[in-house]
């Protein structure tokens, strides 16, 4: 009885979303595509995190490594009021922490390196090299915005 209970369960209710990386402003990682990948993590396991503030701590939670430690710090001073802080308005709001974690993060000028990447492209004798590192820069460009 409790193995089919178990198994009616597990059909009916949707899969949990994927625990989102550790950001730590890598090269190859996106502020952008990370933020929806949190998102969507505790959109999935709502019944996790009731309020806003409590997301923005499990964001928080999920940025690691010298260059994102003295803005994880400053934001959960800042919407805790810890340590002397003055308690900021906005900060336990999440579309706010979204604005400023992609101000503080999002590449900046990729559209231009990456245009100045095209130009020094050569061809080589083989075309279809060629126009698949011309096709990649140009998805670069375009996901960029």
């Amino acid at each position: 009885m409790a193995k089919a209970i178990a198994r009616e369960w597990l059909r009916s209710t949707k899969r949990l979303a994927d625990r989102p990386w550790v950001f730590k402003n890598k090269s190859y990682q996106d502020i952008r595509i990370w933020l929806m990948a949190v998102q969507e993590y505790c959109e999935r396991n709502s019944h996790l995190w009731t309020m806003e503030v409590d997301r923005i701590k499990y964001a928080l939670g999920q940025m690691a490594g010298d260059d994102v430690a003295p803005f994880k710090d400053n934001d959960r001073k800042k919407m805790s009021g810890a340590l002397g802080y003055k308690k900021e308005i906005g900060y336990e709001r999440w579309f706010m922490f979204e604005q400023k974690v992609t101000e503080r993060f999002a590449p900046t000028h990729e559209a231009e390196r990456t245009h100045k990447l095209m130009k020094l492209e050569k061809y080589h004798g083989d075309i279809r090299q060629f126009l698949l590192r011309m096709e990649n820069h140009k998805l670069r460009l375009d996901s960029r915005g």
